[in-house]
């Protein structure tokens, strides 16, 4: 899908590229690593965001000053989305094409996730209960793309399962130090527990194409916005958030919890079955620490 896009875009196309085609999970890495960063100066993913996020763990790792951009063939495509919606362009694949081919490009939040002794990063979400469950319990039904999505919501309504969560967040203005996972929480950080239905850390305005949270999320501020929406909503009030998460009012609804942080731990219930997703990859169930770095990586915005 992504060569056949590629061949039907490549005219627009206009300073010297070479094509790399991938045919297997984690081929980016291999390849961006033999790449020669006095040569090569930007990265275009032609995928979805699963593509991308290899990108952005290779290029973090070359610890190279690469300029990355995205253009979208996948189901989700959140960062193609938010940044076409930043520049108040529809979304179409021609127009994520325009800041590559203009050379526009600026600085992003990346995000370290520290779990099990290990560090991911993360551009776009980061996800617990309803939408994780939704995008892990769906993948057998990619072939039909999107539509895979409305299943899943269908599935998430009728079981409502909610998820033991105690979560540690650094308040905004707070400035400090960065924490790792194994450090004591400050008695200046926040706290709120409980069972939830959906733990959503966004970084962008449309963590998929298709879904729009809010203007107030910048993804070069430094932040995240943590959405909560506790078990004691209603089935038929949920259903309307999820009907209507094209229109940008999720923060405004009076059951959804929303927390601005830089920083923060969520620890996890581990005898409950649930799941992570950073950016829509499925990294288990246990305690997470985030820090968001501001302005961390440079993309063609």
């Amino acid at each position: 899908n992504g060569l056949t896009i590629f061949n039907k875009i490549k005219y627009l196309i206009n300073h010297q590229y070479i094509l790399i085609i991938t045919t297997r999970r984690n081929d980016t890495q291999s390849l961006i690593k033999n790449l020669d960063p006095n040569k090569i100066k930007r990265i275009i993913g032609i995928g979805g965001d699963g593509t991308i996020k290899e990108i952005l763990e290779a290029i973090i790792e070359t610890k190279n000053n690469y300029i990355f951009g995205h253009i979208p063939t996948g189901t989700g495509n959140g960062l193609a989305a938010s940044i076409l919606h930043k520049n108040n362009l529809p979304y179409t694949i021609e127009n994520s094409l325009k800041p590559i081919i203009n050379y526009q490009s600026n600085y992003i939040d990346i995000a370290t996730v520290e779990i099990n002794n290990s560090f991911h990063h993360s551009f776009l979400a980061i996800s617990i209960g309803f939408i994780s469950d939704l995008d892990i319990n769906t993948e057998y039904l990619r072939f039909i793309g999107s539509y895979r999505y409305y299943i899943g919501s269908l599935i998430g309504l009728y079981k409502m399962k909610s998820y033991d969560l105690d979560i540690d967040y650094l308040v905004e203005g707070d400035n400090s130090d960065t924490l790792t996972l194994n450090d004591k929480i400050p008695e200046s950080w926040h706290n709120i527990k409980g069972r939830f239905i959906m733990f959503w850390a966004c970084n962008v305005t449309h963590p998929s194409y298709d879904v729009f949270i809010s203007d107030n999320i910048k993804m070069d501020d430094g932040f995240h916005h943590l959405i909560l929406i506790p078990d004691s909503i209603s089935r038929y009030e949920l259903a309307k958030i999820l009907l209507n998460l094209e229109n940008g009012n999720i923060l405004n609804h009076p059951k959804v919890i929303n927390i601005k942080t830089k920083q923060y731990r969520v620890n996890v219930n581990t005898n409950q079955d649930g799941l992570i997703t950073i950016d829509g990859e499925n990294v288990g169930y246990t305690d997470i620490h985030v820090n968001v770095n501001n302005k961390n990586m440079k993309v063609s915005t």
